[in-house]
């Protein structure tokens, strides 16, 4: 998870420099994107490894499975396990990314790309305590990577 957490990082700072004009995103693209982002908060509150595996970029799969001399199927494990450490500890209700007011913007070669805000709903289960319930609000990066948009909560 650290890997994919830095390799996250890394991405985004990328994507931050210098900001330039974006293109504008054709109707098909954004219907696209909607399809997708819905997909990918059902598999975030289902904890749907599988669904969450799929929006992450395949470069980034591919720079973990190359650190970490692993497949596909191993990365997935390892997901699969990070999900199962965290049941009975937290359990995430609801996500609404919101495309609607999403920024887009480009890198310095013209590369657009979106932010999009996000919440998360989060019911938190600690041994001997009360559950609570907390909101977290942050960005979902989304771009197109071979014709397939792909989604990082950043």
């Amino acid at each position: 998870m650290r890997l994919l957490r830095h390799s996250i990082v890394i991405v985004l700072l990328v994507f931050s420099i210098g900001a330039t004009w974006a293109q504008s995103y054709s109707s098909d693209q954004l219907k696209a994107l909607q399809i997708r982002v819905s997909n990918y908060e059902a598999a975030l509150v289902q904890s749907d490894v599988d669904g969450i595996f799929d929006v992450i970029p395949p470069r980034i799969v591919e720079d973990s499975k190359a650190v970490l001399n692993a497949s596909d199927e191993q990365i997935k494990e390892y997901l699969r396990s990070n999900v199962k450490l965290s049941e009975g500890k937290a359990v995430v209700l609801d996500v609404d990314v919101d495309v609607a007011n999403a920024a887009t913007q480009a890198l310095p070669d013209g590369t657009s790309y979106m932010l999009l805000p996000t919440i998360t709903k989060t019911r938190i289960l600690n041994a001997g305590e009360t559950p609570r319930e907390m909101m977290t609000t942050t960005t979902t990066l989304a771009f197109v990577e071979r014709d397939k948009w792909y989604l990082l909560d950043v």
